[in-house]
């Protein structure tokens, strides 16, 4: 059976020249299908597939203050104080774990920047079950005061700003006009978790991390304010201890500080989700509904092919009986079609793969950030994997089906029908209806979809907002704290900047007001 693949194979590639037409219009059915679901399962395998980049990440869950009477369940981060005494009484979290977000000002290197910065708790990383690429993390020993100048950075930020120094572990930073010591570098892979909107969670890379001792230090009020609710709350599970038992442990001491602290805690509770789960919970309907509709365009690729194939096959009726008569067996026969078709899904898989390639590169490059682990996404292993599964089981089905409806051994009906009378023997026009219609039927589904989804979307476009959004651009400014500390200075900065703006005539003059 081997010995006669490749003259097989170089019989199909002669078939697929003398036809080019075919060949075309098969493997750009067949490229648009596998590209399209390829692309599709790859968002899929890297958002909920993927485990997270922690240690058991299965242990790991978020602990968030929770309204009890809200239908919602509407969950928000947790103050300095609720933490720690979450952290102190509970009894089921074998590490916990506080982290907040800000942005620093990086000055006296070759790239002065703005940095997105992490203010975490000492043992952030030891929770998540992450060590250092270079260095160590922030120490955590007991009796010792926590140390406060230290900063951990970011793969990216060590290799665009710092030259990729091996010996960076040392060296000190200035941000925000103080001075920090490096003392280590984070994985590339590393990101936390952070909640951008209500319910939503973003994966983020943060260039530097420093202790959330720094913030306390510098604004001690933030730090005891019991309703001042800013710190995301990340915890590790003890081995053995179910979710429920830890909801429960924790809703105990959510009562008492209730009780405690009615005035600000009154009506609130907690709420543990695991981390996987509150990535992916919210896009996880959507992409499954997105796979299951890019599956239905496969497989109208798919019945397409099969259609064009019936007719390719029936129109060689004659070559069949011919080569059969001179002594070809049904089995040689069945095997060079199998050849041609597997071939053609082979090659319409791997021009698929390069579609979703250049799919899923545009995707990551536009960074939507309401799409957790966006920067994961890519083309590895289990993609391939998948694309030669799908191209291997469609080519089968859908090769076979024709191919045995159309190898007929009856050569004498055949050599005196010729190829029309062949081409629409009964059974064979059955077939191909059949293709049709469900080629029809599963368009029209497609079709009501996308038409439901257009009229959703246009909807929300349509939305009144309460005001008039034309010509309105918003911005974000960020001032030097070591130059506006004070709430007089916000104050008097903001007087001025209206005041610029009062008498600027245009974009170009508010632009520049801003520069000054």
């Amino acid at each position: 059976m081997f010995r006669n693949f490749i003259p097989d194979l170089k019989f199909a590639l002669r078939m697929f020249r003398k036809k080019p037409v075919f060949a075309i219009l098969a493997l750009s059915n067949l490229a648009l299908g596998i590209g399209v679901n390829t692309a599709i399962f790859s968002v899929v395998n890297a958002i909920l597939l993927q485990p997270l980049p922690y240690a058991k990440p299965d242990q790991l869950v978020f602990v968030w203050d929770t309204q009890r009477d809200s239908a919602k369940k509407l969950t928000y981060p947790v103050s300095n104080p609720n933490f720690r005494d979450w952290q102190e009484n509970n009894h089921v979290f074998e590490s916990m774990s506080a982290y907040s977000f800000d942005y620093f000002n990086l000055v006296g290197t070759d790239r002065p920047e703005r940095l997105f910065t992490a203010y975490a708790s000492s043992n952030l990383l030891t929770t998540l079950g992450v060590t250092p690429a270079l260095g160590h993390s922030f120490s955590t020993g007991s009796g010792q005061a926590e140390a406060t100048d230290q900063v951990l950075i970011s793969d990216a930020l060590w290799k665009r700003n710092l030259g990729s120094d091996p010996q960076v572990v040392g060296r000190t930073l200035t941000l925000n006009g103080r001075s920090f010591t490096i003392i280590g570098v984070r994985p590339p892979e590393f990101q936390i978790p952070r909640q951008v909107s209500l319910g939503v969670i973003a994966m983020d890379d943060v260039d530097v991390i420093v202790p959330l001792a720094f913030l306390f230090s510098v604004e001690p009020a933030i730090g005891e304010q019991r309703g001042r609710h800013f710190m995301h709350s990340i915890a590790r599970l003890k081995p053995g201890t179910g979710l429920d038992q830890a909801a429960s442990d924790m809703t105990t001491i959510a009562r008492s500080l209730e009780e405690r602290y009615s005035d600000v805690n009154a009506n609130f509770t907690t709420n543990l989700v695991p981390v996987h789960q509150q990535i992916t919970g919210r896009i996880r309907p959507a992409l499954l509904l997105l796979l299951g509709a890019v599956g239905l365009v496969l497989l109208i690729a798919c019945s397409n092919v099969a259609n064009l194939l019936l007719a390719r096959y029936a129109a060689r009726q004659k070559e069949f009986a011919v080569r059969t008569a001179l002594g070809a067996g049904r089995g040689r026969l069945v095997q060079q079609l199998l050849t041609e078709g597997l071939l053609l899904w082979l090659v319409g898989g791997a021009l698929g793969l390069l579609l979703a390639f250049g799919a899923t590169r545009a995707l990551v490059a536009l960074n939507p950030s309401d799409i957790p682990r966006i920067k994961e996404i890519g083309v590895d292993v289990w993609v391939l994997g998948f694309t030669l599964l799908i191209s291997l089981g469609t080519g089968l089905l859908f090769v076979l089906v024709p191919m045995i409806q159309q190898i007929r051994p009856d050569l004498n009906k055949t050599l005196k029908e010729g190829e029309r009378s062949s081409s629409t023997a009964p059974l064979s026009r059955r077939l191909r209806s059949a293709l049709v219609i469900s080629e029809m039927a599963l368009a029209l589904v497609l079709l009501i979809g996308a038409g439901l989804l257009i009229k959703s979307f246009s909807r929300v476009l349509s939305v009144d907002m309460g005001f008039d959004s034309h010509n309105i651009l918003t911005s974000e400014i960020f001032l030097a704290p070591q130059k506006h500390s004070k709430p007089a200075q916000f104050i008097e900065f903001h007087r001025q900047l209206m005041a610029k703006l009062k008498s600027s005539a245009g974009v170009e003059s508010l632009v520049t007001a801003w520069a000054r």
